[in-house]
């Protein structure tokens, strides 16, 4: 798989995680040089070859031997400013939490069901996700970079909540927005705040897919639930950045699982 031999590419080169966070992530922008028709992993994000790194003798030790106590500092001061750059520029995203099978050196907080919170960095109109072995080199604490990519991703375009008037109780979801960040923003608080309004203190929550979430009264009419609740498992088949088909639901607490669903075997077969 050629996305995970760039994560363990990258993570190899220990000065370059160490020099900035972002050269050592998993990608999902450019696994291929199209240029050279050469794998990404001898370059960095930014298009410089490995070669180019090490003519500089304050980024890595030649020949092994340790760096100079001046070249050390400079190193720190380049750590600093790239854990800058990094909380400046991080935004939470779910991801299927199947892909820690294949890359599991991917950053992530724990999230109910099948979904993780990775965190990524967005460059080029898309985004790279950040390695747990890169991460650690920053001594930053993975509760800082949660708290930042949140207030990061509260700072995007304005939100707009939408609300049906259903039998029973309403449902609600957020407009489209043109970001890929629409399913996240549910850890946003005053996305809940929103949401709690109209819906109750507790409310059912389905999350198919990373662009779309609707959520919905607990009183809403039976036949209603059952209708979100295959919708659900619907969208989760039909979606190639799928999430889970299970039904969750939201509590002044956090979210946890309220109603698993397995898709069939044969619809659920890559």
């Amino acid at each position: 798989m050629n996305l995970l031999r760039i994560a363990r590419r990258g993570t190899a080169e220990f000065w370059l995680g160490l020099c900035d966070v972002r050269q050592c992530h998993f990608s999902l922008i450019r696994p291929h040089d199209e240029a050279s028709g050469s794998d990404i992993g001898e370059r960095d994000h930014f298009g410089r070859t490995s070669h180019a790194w090490r003519r500089d003798s304050r980024l890595c030790p030649l020949s092994g031997l340790p760096l100079a106590r001046h070249h050390s500092i400079v190193l720190q001061e380049m750590i600093s400013e790239s854990n800058k750059d990094l909380l400046s520029g991080v935004f939470p995203q779910f991801f299927p939490a199947h892909w820690l099978n294949d890359a599991p050196d991917l950053l992530f907080s724990e999230f109910p069901s099948r979904i993780r919170v990775g965190y990524v960095d967005r460059l080029n109109g898309g985004y790279s996700y950040i390695m747990r072995s890169a991460f650690e080199q920053t001594g930053l604490t993975l509760e800082l970079l949660h708290e930042a990519a949140l207030k990061n991703l509260d700072a995007l375009a304005e939100l707009e909540v939408t609300v049906g008037r259903t039998p029973g109780g309403s449902e609600a979801f957020l407009k489209e927005t043109e970001d890929n960040f629409r399913a996240v923003r549910l850890l946003l608080p005053r996305v809940h705040a929103q949401l709690a309004r109209e819906l109750g203190d507790e409310y059912f929550v389905s999350i198919p897919c990373r662009d779309w979430f609707m959520c919905w009264s607990r009183t809403q009419a039976d036949d209603w639930q059952s209708r979100n609740q295959a919708a659900a498992l619907s969208d989760f088949l039909d979606d190639d950045y799928n999430l889970t088909p299970d039904i969750l639901i939201r509590t002044p607490e956090g979210f946890a699982v309220h109603l698993p669903q397995e898709p069939e075997a044969e619809q659920a077969a890559p």
